[in-house]
């Protein structure tokens, strides 16, 4: 007993200068010959971008051990027989919940048990979970719980105490015991003065025995984990708190006799007499738990009889400098959805690569002659490279960029977005071999990967390229790379002009294949047209003749838009992977400022607008069809957004359009829920994505983690799922790919939207953002 009470004191000690710790969580344990071997993790609420050596964390451990292994942490300090590990993290880390795993090597008989104390505070995001009685480790399931009121991250609510103290009273008895034997249940209470209002959430309190416990009950607070065999209960408050006396009774259950009852205190992290101030939008933050993994080499370290150190670099915040007076944090979303398309990459990772779940993955992508083909984005929760798409998404961001290249500036997110956007291209250099005049369109086989469901690091299914040349066309999806190319020369142009001029020249040759040998893919690559069918190529002809002139100034691709422009009748539904008229409309417009383009414009953009042709969700999202149904609305404002810079129709109007959508997706709308992974405080779980439901190594990862009903191991930041149905209905379910998978597509024209936002807010053109409807 007495070893478990002193790593409760020092558990209580590290309160006062440390803000948030938890207990370890257990994986299993093994014997291997003389060495006992226990893997373990602990969760970290991590509430922003972090540094190398940003945050510290201290594992105390009940139990000797012989060495660790650890794979996210560096190791600064051990003590003489491995009881206390001071580390660091060894990569930047975000916003999320990150799952610290690690396996101890040790002797004894026994599961170790310990605290991992942090550096970081303790009014950062937690997860709310339910506590059930153990004998050993503590379960915990995790339930998202609305928040209150409508809310956005960039409201807050901020707590000042005194100094580093802690708000310690005794539990105090109010009933019993009663029971028989040696199993007694005890009824006890905690009273604080609370001189404050604190949001649903946000008082933390710790709830500590002198001896072990179970089957904790209790009705005002909620309890967030059990550590020690009941001997550290971390609560927070299940209701507002509002100034006066703060009394919660419980109920516990021990061993012993009916005098032994338990004995304690209740311990917050404030101050007697702290203030606190909340904003009107304040709400319970809610994450969900995840776990990471990294396929890099794990820092090891040996115990021995004196203690080790290393030296931590300078830590920095990652935070982003955007106007404090939106609606929403345009720089975090920004931020968070580059982060999704780092969580997409396929092949040698590079050095900026910031995910560490994610690990090298086909590697063996060539083409029929044996090129290489490595590189790109996987599609969506799958991990086919479909180019027709991945070529869509690259010309949004990068018009984006190009356009709008401020609002990354402001948000501390250009050289990512440069970063992001280079890793497609330079896949599109490598698919287009103009030497050979062959063009490769996609890479894998859309049934066979969709057969499987594993980890991109894991496959070794064959991965086919599919290609186009002379006898094959497919001037939409050359056409389309094209475009991209073409857009990406633009954005790099006063960045880095030497590469900006190789995705000129290659966009130029490719251009040039595509109209002479004109044609949709869908004849020549079914097995690509069998998931993205199309049904034009004049479009994506157009949009690369208009960029390349923008790009080169010379007339003959002018005038090679304006021909394909008027060489089919579109129909305008909407702006997707498959239809690029509409960016075309947009950048005729500006290049000949022709009424016809301008109108054609106006009328797409009031047709998404209330009154016009497309559905209402009753919360007012423009609902276009049910698959991927935030993609539309989402590349819909990104259009009203290019057309209000351009100075098409009633500016104001779309900007406030644009804003309604967008922040429909962030939060504003009757669940509080955000569409975007790991925005907000209520967001999806259980994505339809195949590396993020896959718990890290050596764990297995097949058909049975799709099916599993608990949410994805590792956090999807960024990623905006399919979205709600036509009455604002959405079932969080990983099987459910219509609504809950994610996409390179859907994110991008969202992304750009969003950027477009920032840029009118940095140059004091936004208006006020409108009232959500519901």
């Amino acid at each position: 007993m007495s070893k478990y009470f002193v790593l409760l004191v020092l558990a209580v000690a590290a309160y006062r200068t440390s803000a948030y710790n938890t207990a370890v969580q257990p994986s299993t344990d093994w014997w291997d010959g003389p060495f006992h071997y226990f893997q373990g993790y602990c969760d970290l609420p991590i509430d922003k971008t972090y540094p190398t050596g940003g945050v510290t964390v201290d594992l105390i451990l009940d139990t000797p051990s012989e060495s660790i292994q650890i794979w996210k942490l560096d190791i600064s300090t051990v003590n003489s027989d491995g009881t206390e590990y001071y580390m660091y993290n060894k990569h930047e880390i975000h916003q999320g919940v990150e799952r610290v795993g690690f396996i101890l090597k040790y002797t004894s008989n026994n599961i170790p048990y310990g605290i991992c104390v942090t550096s970081l505070t303790s009014t950062q995001t937690t997860s709310t979970t339910t506590t059930t009685t153990t004998t050993k480790a503590p379960t915990t399931t995790t339930t998202v719980t609305p928040a209150p009121t409508t809310s956005s991250p960039t409201s807050s609510t901020s707590q000042s105490t005194a100094g580093n103290d802690v708000y310690q009273v005794p539990v105090v008895k109010v009933e019993g015991p009663w029971g028989g034997g040696s199993s007694w249940t005890f009824k006890g209470k905690c009273t604080f003065e609370i001189s404050a209002t604190w949001a649903i959430g946000t008082l933390p309190v710790d709830l500590i025995f002198k001896q072990e416990t179970s089957n904790l009950q209790i009705w005002k607070m909620n309890i967030l984990s059990n550590a020690l065999n009941g001997m550290l209960y971390e609560l927070n408050n299940k209701y507002w708190v509002s100034p006066g006396t703060l009394e919660f009774n419980f109920m516990v259950d021990y061993s012993g006799t009916i005098n032994s009852y338990p004995q304690g205190s209740c311990i917050s992290r404030i101050s007697p007499g702290s203030t606190q101030s909340t904003s009107s939008t304040s709400s319970t933050t809610t994450t969900s738990t995840t776990t990471t993994t990294t396929t890099a080499a794990p820092s090891t370290t040996t115990t021995s009889g004196s203690p080790t150190s290393t030296t931590t670099g300078t830590t920095t915040s990652g935070t982003t400098t955007v106007p404090s007076n939106t609606a929403h944090n345009y720089g975090l979303v920004l931020e968070k959805s580059i982060l999704f398309y780092e969580a997409q990459q396929s092949g040698d990772l590079p050095p900026t690569h910031r995910i560490n779940w994610r690990g090298d993955s086909a590697l063996g992508d060539s083409g029929i002659y044996g090129e290489d083909l490595t590189g790109g984005w996987y599609d969506a929760g799958d991990t086919v490279k479909f180019n027709l798409p991945m070529s869509a998404s690259v010309i949004n961001l990068a018009v984006g960029l190009y356009k709008w290249k401020d609002a990354y500036s402001a948000s501390n997110q250009l050289q990512h977005m440069y970063d992001s956007i280079k890793w497609p291209l330079d896949y599109f250099l490598k698919c287009w071999r103009n030497s050979a005049q062959i063009y490769y369109a996609q890479v894998g086989n859309g049934d066979t990967d969709h057969a499987i469901w594993t980890r991109p690091e894991d496959m070794t299914i064959s991965r086919p390229p599919y290609y186009l040349n002379s006898s094959k066309r497919g001037s939409d999806v050359a056409g389309g790379t094209a475009a991209a190319l073409a857009a990406g020369a633009l954005a790099f142009m006063g960045e880095d002009s030497s590469y900006s001029t190789s995705l000129l020249e290659s966009a130029e040759s490719l251009y040039a294949f595509a109209k002479a040998h004109q044609g949709t893919y869908n004849t020549y690559i079914p097995e690509g047209a069998k998931f993205y069918s199309s049904s034009e190529y004049r479009d994506e002809m157009c949009v690369s003749a208009a960029l390349l002139y923008l790009a080169t100034n010379k007339t003959r691709y002018r005038s090679d838009a304006i021909t394909f422009y008027n060489s089919y009748s579109p129909g305008r539904w909407a702006y997707d992977w498959d239809d690029k008229t509409m960016l075309c409309d947009v950048l005729l417009y500006e290049i000949t400022q022709e009424t016809k383009y301008k109108s054609a414009v106006e009328n797409f953009v009031t047709s998404y607008m209330p009154g016009g042709s497309v559905q209402y969700t009753p919360c007012g999202l423009a609902w276009r069809l049910e698959w991927g149904s935030l993609r539309y609305s989402a590349n819909a404002a990104f259009i009203a957004l290019l057309a209000a810079d351009a100075g098409i129709g009633n500016t104001a109007n779309y900007k406030q359009w644009a804003m309604s959508q967008i922040h429909y997706m962030l939060g504003d709308n009757a669940n509080d829920f955000s569409y975007v992974i790991g925005y907000g405080s209520n967001y999806p779980l259980k994505p339809h994505h195949r590396a993020s439901s896959c718990d890290y190594p050596p764990e297995v990862c097949d058909w049975n983690d799709y099916n599993s009903p608990d949410p994805n191991p590792h956090v999807l930041q960024g990623a905006l799922v399919g979205g709600p149905d036509q009455y604002d209905n959405y079932e969080d379910a990983r099987d459910n790919f219509r609504t809950n998978e994610v996409a390179c597509d859907y994110n991008a024209g969202f992304q750009s939207a969003v950027a477009g936002l920032l840029h009118f807010a940095v140059n004091g053109n936004l208006p006020a953002a409108p009232t959500p409807a519901c």
